[in-house]
Protein backbone atom coordinates (compact mmCIF):
# COMPACT_ATOMS: atom_id res chain seq x y z
CA UNK A 1 0.00 0.00 0.00
CA UNK A 2 1.27 3.44 -0.95
CA UNK A 3 0.18 6.52 1.00
CA UNK A 4 0.74 9.81 -0.78
CA UNK A 5 0.53 12.92 1.36
CA UNK A 6 -1.35 15.55 -0.63
CA UNK A 7 -2.91 18.04 1.78
CA UNK A 8 -5.56 20.21 0.15
CA UNK A 9 -4.30 23.46 1.62
CA UNK A 10 -6.72 25.75 -0.25
CA UNK A 11 -9.77 23.98 1.15
CA UNK A 12 -11.51 25.98 3.88
CA UNK A 13 -11.65 22.88 6.09
CA UNK A 14 -7.87 22.58 6.00
CA UNK A 15 -7.46 26.30 6.65
CA UNK A 16 -9.86 26.17 9.60
CA UNK A 17 -7.83 23.32 11.14
CA UNK A 18 -10.46 22.45 13.73
CA UNK A 19 -8.90 19.91 16.08
CA UNK A 20 -10.47 16.47 16.47
CA UNK A 21 -9.34 13.29 18.19
CA UNK A 22 -10.23 10.37 15.89
CA UNK A 23 -12.00 7.40 17.46
CA UNK A 24 -12.71 5.30 14.40
CA UNK A 25 -13.08 5.19 10.62
CA UNK A 26 -15.87 5.96 8.15
CA UNK A 27 -15.59 4.37 4.69
CA UNK A 28 -17.21 6.30 1.83
CA UNK A 29 -17.43 5.76 -1.92
CA UNK A 30 -17.78 8.64 -4.34
CA UNK A 31 -20.82 7.48 -6.39
CA UNK A 32 -19.01 9.11 -9.34
CA UNK A 33 -17.75 6.67 -11.96
CA UNK A 34 -14.24 8.06 -12.03
CA UNK A 35 -11.30 5.97 -10.81
CA UNK A 36 -8.72 8.76 -11.12
CA UNK A 37 -7.60 10.38 -7.89
CA UNK A 38 -6.88 13.64 -9.71
CA UNK A 39 -10.64 14.11 -10.09
CA UNK A 40 -10.75 14.90 -6.36
CA UNK A 41 -7.14 15.40 -5.20
CA UNK A 42 -4.87 18.20 -6.36
CA UNK A 43 -1.38 16.69 -6.70
CA UNK A 44 -0.52 16.92 -10.41
CA UNK A 45 3.08 15.69 -10.09
CA UNK A 46 1.92 12.35 -8.66
CA UNK A 47 -1.66 12.01 -9.83
CA UNK A 48 -1.88 13.94 -13.08
CA UNK A 49 -3.65 17.18 -13.89
CA UNK A 50 -7.36 17.77 -13.34
CA UNK A 51 -8.25 19.62 -16.54
CA UNK A 52 -11.59 20.77 -15.13
CA UNK A 53 -10.12 22.36 -12.01
CA UNK A 54 -12.77 20.79 -9.78
CA UNK A 55 -10.67 19.02 -7.14
CA UNK A 56 -11.35 19.55 -3.44
CA UNK A 57 -8.37 21.90 -3.25
CA UNK A 58 -10.56 24.96 -3.76
CA UNK A 59 -11.92 27.62 -1.42
CA UNK A 60 -15.46 26.96 -2.69
CA UNK A 61 -15.32 23.19 -2.01
CA UNK A 62 -17.87 22.07 0.57
CA UNK A 63 -16.28 18.72 1.45
CA UNK A 64 -12.84 17.72 2.65
CA UNK A 65 -11.95 14.12 3.46
CA UNK A 66 -8.93 12.77 5.28
CA UNK A 67 -8.02 10.60 2.30
CA UNK A 68 -9.03 9.10 -1.05
CA UNK A 69 -8.34 5.68 -2.55
CA UNK A 70 -8.06 5.38 -6.32
CA UNK A 71 -5.84 5.46 -9.40
CA UNK A 72 -2.66 7.48 -9.52
CA UNK A 73 -1.33 8.67 -12.89
CA UNK A 74 0.00 5.14 -13.61
CA UNK A 75 -3.33 3.43 -12.85
CA UNK A 76 -1.99 2.01 -9.59
CA UNK A 77 -4.46 2.06 -6.70
CA UNK A 78 -2.99 4.10 -3.86
CA UNK A 79 -4.10 6.18 -0.87
CA UNK A 80 -3.87 9.96 -1.05
CA UNK A 81 -4.04 11.59 2.39
CA UNK A 82 -5.63 15.00 1.95
CA UNK A 83 -6.06 16.20 5.54
CA UNK A 84 -4.14 15.67 8.81
CA UNK A 85 -5.85 13.03 10.92
CA UNK A 86 -6.13 15.38 13.90
CA UNK A 87 -8.22 17.85 11.84
CA UNK A 88 -12.01 17.55 11.80
CA UNK A 89 -13.05 16.72 8.24
CA UNK A 90 -16.13 17.71 6.28
CA UNK A 91 -17.27 14.21 5.39
CA UNK A 92 -20.48 12.58 6.49
CA UNK A 93 -22.42 15.63 7.71
CA UNK A 94 -25.24 15.27 10.26
CA UNK A 95 -28.69 13.65 10.00
CA UNK A 96 -31.42 15.95 8.73
CA UNK A 97 -32.65 18.26 11.45
CA UNK A 98 -29.78 17.43 13.80
CA UNK A 99 -26.97 19.79 14.85
CA UNK A 100 -23.63 19.26 13.14
CA UNK A 101 -22.08 18.44 16.52
CA UNK A 102 -23.60 14.92 16.42
CA UNK A 103 -21.76 14.13 13.19
CA UNK A 104 -18.79 11.78 13.06
CA UNK A 105 -16.95 14.80 11.68
CA UNK A 106 -16.45 16.31 15.13
CA UNK A 107 -15.43 15.53 18.70
CA UNK A 108 -16.28 13.72 20.87
CA UNK A 109 -17.11 11.07 18.25
CA UNK A 110 -14.84 12.24 15.40
CA UNK A 111 -13.65 9.65 12.89
CA UNK A 112 -11.08 9.46 10.13
CA UNK A 113 -13.05 9.45 6.88
CA UNK A 114 -11.95 8.49 3.39
CA UNK A 115 -13.53 8.08 -0.02
CA UNK A 116 -12.97 5.21 -2.46
CA UNK A 117 -13.13 6.43 -6.05
CA UNK A 118 -15.80 4.31 -7.74
CA UNK A 119 -15.27 2.78 -11.14
CA UNK A 120 -17.87 1.78 -13.72
CA UNK A 121 -20.27 -0.86 -12.38
CA UNK A 122 -18.97 -3.37 -14.92
CA UNK A 123 -15.36 -3.00 -13.72
CA UNK A 124 -15.32 -5.62 -10.97
CA UNK A 125 -11.54 -5.96 -11.26
CA UNK A 126 -11.01 -2.36 -10.22
CA UNK A 127 -13.51 -2.76 -7.39
CA UNK A 128 -11.50 -5.55 -5.78
CA UNK A 129 -8.22 -3.70 -6.27
CA UNK A 130 -9.63 -0.57 -4.61
CA UNK A 131 -11.52 -2.29 -1.82
CA UNK A 132 -8.49 -4.40 -0.84
CA UNK A 133 -6.28 -1.29 -0.65
CA UNK A 134 -9.01 0.36 1.43
CA UNK A 135 -8.85 -2.64 3.75
CA UNK A 136 -5.07 -2.34 4.06
CA UNK A 137 -5.49 1.34 4.86
CA UNK A 138 -8.02 0.57 7.58
CA UNK A 139 -5.70 -2.08 9.04
CA UNK A 140 -2.87 0.47 9.09
CA UNK A 141 -5.06 3.04 10.87
CA UNK A 142 -6.35 0.48 13.37
CA UNK A 143 -2.80 -0.59 14.24
CA UNK A 144 -1.69 3.01 14.51
CA UNK A 145 -4.47 4.02 16.91
CA UNK A 146 -5.04 0.69 18.64
CA UNK A 147 -8.59 0.22 17.34
CA UNK A 148 -10.46 -2.99 16.68
CA UNK A 149 -12.45 -3.46 13.48
CA UNK A 150 -15.57 -2.48 15.44
CA UNK A 151 -14.36 1.10 14.99
CA UNK A 152 -14.93 0.85 11.21
CA UNK A 153 -18.26 1.70 9.58
CA UNK A 154 -19.60 2.85 6.24
CA UNK A 155 -21.40 6.14 5.63
CA UNK A 156 -24.68 4.23 5.52
CA UNK A 157 -23.93 2.56 8.87
CA UNK A 158 -22.95 5.94 10.33
CA UNK A 159 -26.38 7.30 9.31
CA UNK A 160 -28.16 4.36 10.94
CA UNK A 161 -26.19 5.07 14.12
CA UNK A 162 -27.43 8.68 14.06
CA UNK A 163 -24.11 10.34 13.19
CA UNK A 164 -24.31 11.04 9.45
CA UNK A 165 -26.50 12.25 6.61
CA UNK A 166 -28.66 9.73 4.76
CA UNK A 167 -26.33 8.17 2.16
CA UNK A 168 -26.00 4.53 1.12
CA UNK A 169 -22.26 4.41 0.43
CA UNK A 170 -20.14 2.40 0.39
CA UNK A 171 -22.70 -0.41 0.90
CA UNK A 172 -24.61 0.06 -2.37
CA UNK A 173 -21.39 -0.22 -4.40
CA UNK A 174 -20.23 -3.26 -2.43
CA UNK A 175 -23.48 -5.13 -3.03
CA UNK A 176 -22.89 -5.06 -6.79
CA UNK A 177 -20.05 -7.56 -6.27
CA UNK A 178 -21.46 -9.68 -3.46
CA UNK A 179 -19.49 -7.84 -0.81
CA UNK A 180 -20.52 -5.99 2.34
CA UNK A 181 -19.08 -4.20 5.36
CA UNK A 182 -19.10 -7.31 7.54
CA UNK A 183 -16.87 -9.10 5.04
CA UNK A 184 -14.77 -5.97 4.73
CA UNK A 185 -14.22 -5.81 8.49
CA UNK A 186 -13.36 -9.52 8.57
CA UNK A 187 -10.65 -8.97 5.95
CA UNK A 188 -9.27 -6.03 7.93
CA UNK A 189 -9.21 -8.14 11.11
CA UNK A 190 -7.20 -10.77 9.25
CA UNK A 191 -4.70 -8.12 8.13
CA UNK A 192 -4.37 -6.77 11.66
CA UNK A 193 -3.65 -10.27 12.93
CA UNK A 194 -0.79 -10.85 10.52
CA UNK A 195 2.66 -10.18 11.89
CA UNK A 196 4.42 -7.45 9.96
CA UNK A 197 8.11 -6.97 9.48
CA UNK A 198 7.90 -3.88 11.66
CA UNK A 199 7.09 -5.81 14.83
CA UNK A 200 10.08 -8.17 14.92
CA UNK A 201 12.38 -5.42 13.64
CA UNK A 202 11.29 -3.12 16.46
CA UNK A 203 12.03 -5.90 18.96
CA UNK A 204 15.44 -6.86 17.54
CA UNK A 205 16.88 -3.41 16.90
CA UNK A 206 17.15 -0.71 19.55
CA UNK A 207 16.01 2.82 18.95
CA UNK A 208 19.09 5.04 18.72
CA UNK A 209 17.44 8.44 18.42
CA UNK A 210 15.41 10.71 16.19
CA UNK A 211 16.15 12.50 12.95
CA UNK A 212 14.58 15.29 10.92
CA UNK A 213 13.70 14.88 7.26
CA UNK A 214 15.69 17.36 5.22
CA UNK A 215 14.88 17.23 1.53
CA UNK A 216 14.34 19.82 -1.17
CA UNK A 217 11.18 18.01 -2.24
CA UNK A 218 7.97 19.36 -0.73
CA UNK A 219 6.53 15.84 -0.98
CA UNK A 220 8.85 14.75 1.84
CA UNK A 221 10.52 11.38 2.22
CA UNK A 222 9.14 7.88 1.80
CA UNK A 223 9.71 4.93 4.11
CA UNK A 224 10.00 1.75 2.07
CA UNK A 225 9.38 -1.95 2.60
CA UNK A 226 12.97 -2.66 1.50
CA UNK A 227 16.13 -0.81 0.48
CA UNK A 228 15.33 -1.30 -3.24
CA UNK A 229 12.15 0.77 -2.82
CA UNK A 230 9.79 -1.86 -4.27
CA UNK A 231 6.85 -0.83 -2.09
CA UNK A 232 6.15 2.38 -0.20
CA UNK A 233 4.98 2.06 3.41
CA UNK A 234 4.26 5.69 4.28
CA UNK A 235 5.27 9.19 3.28
CA UNK A 236 6.72 11.48 5.95
CA UNK A 237 6.52 15.22 5.19
CA UNK A 238 9.48 17.54 4.88
CA UNK A 239 10.63 18.67 8.34
CA UNK A 240 8.95 15.75 10.12
CA UNK A 241 10.72 13.83 12.88
CA UNK A 242 11.21 10.07 12.58
CA UNK A 243 12.47 7.53 15.08
CA UNK A 244 15.69 5.84 13.97
CA UNK A 245 16.72 2.28 14.83
CA UNK A 246 20.10 0.60 14.84
CA UNK A 247 19.64 -1.19 11.52
CA UNK A 248 21.12 -0.37 8.14
CA UNK A 249 20.93 -1.78 4.64
CA UNK A 250 22.82 -0.81 1.52
CA UNK A 251 20.92 -0.67 -1.76
CA UNK A 252 22.34 -1.95 -5.03
CA UNK A 253 23.14 1.64 -6.03
CA UNK A 254 25.20 2.16 -2.86
CA UNK A 255 22.63 4.27 -0.98
CA UNK A 256 22.47 3.56 2.75
CA UNK A 257 19.00 3.04 4.21
CA UNK A 258 18.15 3.08 7.92
CA UNK A 259 15.18 1.54 9.71
CA UNK A 260 12.79 4.30 10.82
CA UNK A 261 9.28 4.74 12.13
CA UNK A 262 6.82 7.56 11.53
CA UNK A 263 3.43 7.70 13.25
CA UNK A 264 3.58 3.98 14.03
CA UNK A 265 4.55 2.88 10.52
CA UNK A 266 7.99 1.31 9.99
CA UNK A 267 10.18 1.25 6.90
CA UNK A 268 13.58 1.92 5.33
CA UNK A 269 14.54 5.56 4.67
CA UNK A 270 17.42 6.90 2.60
CA UNK A 271 19.81 8.19 5.26
CA UNK A 272 21.16 11.05 3.15
CA UNK A 273 17.87 12.89 3.71
CA UNK A 274 18.02 12.55 7.49
CA UNK A 275 19.63 14.94 9.95
CA UNK A 276 21.72 14.60 12.08
CA UNK A 277 24.03 12.90 9.62
CA UNK A 278 25.43 10.66 12.37
CA UNK A 279 22.91 8.12 11.08
CA UNK A 280 24.52 8.16 7.64
CA UNK A 281 27.01 5.38 7.08
CA UNK A 282 30.19 6.65 5.46
CA UNK A 283 32.46 4.59 3.24
CA UNK A 284 35.87 3.65 4.69
CA UNK A 285 38.81 5.64 3.31
CA UNK A 286 40.43 4.26 0.19
CA UNK A 287 43.57 2.19 0.83
CA UNK A 288 46.67 2.60 -1.39
CA UNK A 289 47.89 -1.01 -1.43
CA UNK A 290 50.95 -0.24 -3.58
CA UNK A 291 52.21 2.32 -1.08
CA UNK A 292 51.63 -0.07 1.80
CA UNK A 293 53.60 -2.78 -0.02
CA UNK A 294 56.51 -0.42 -0.62
CA UNK A 295 56.52 0.58 3.06
CA UNK A 296 56.52 -3.07 4.10
CA UNK A 297 59.46 -3.86 1.82
CA UNK A 298 61.42 -0.85 3.13
CA UNK A 299 60.71 -1.92 6.72
CA UNK A 300 61.87 -5.45 5.96
CA UNK A 301 65.09 -4.19 4.36
CA UNK A 302 65.75 -1.90 7.34
CA UNK A 303 65.18 -4.78 9.73
CA UNK A 304 67.57 -7.00 7.78
CA UNK A 305 70.23 -4.29 7.82
CA UNK A 306 69.88 -3.95 11.59
CA UNK A 307 70.17 -7.71 12.06
CA UNK A 308 73.30 -7.81 9.91
CA UNK A 309 74.84 -5.02 11.96
CA UNK A 310 74.07 -6.86 15.21
CA UNK A 311 75.56 -10.07 13.80
CA UNK A 312 78.79 -8.31 12.78
CA UNK A 313 79.09 -6.65 16.18
CA UNK A 314 78.55 -9.97 17.98
CA UNK A 315 81.22 -11.72 15.88
CA UNK A 316 83.77 -9.10 16.82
Amino acid sequence: MTILQAYQTKNRCYIKAQHATPRGIVVHSTAVHNRWLHRFVDSPEALGVNQCGNTNNRAEANTCMHAFVGWDMNKSVIVAQTLPYEYACWGCGAPKGQPKSVSYNYDPQARIQFEICQGPDADEGYYWQAILVAGEYCAYLCKRYGWSVDAICSHQEAHKAGHASNHNDADAWMRLYGDDMNQFRARVAELIGKESEAEPMAEIYAKIGTATIQTSKDAGLSLWLDAEKTEKVINAPKGATVDVYDARRTASNGAVFVWCSYHGAFGWADSKYLSPTVYTATAPPAVDTDALWEKAQAAQEALQTALNALKTAYQK
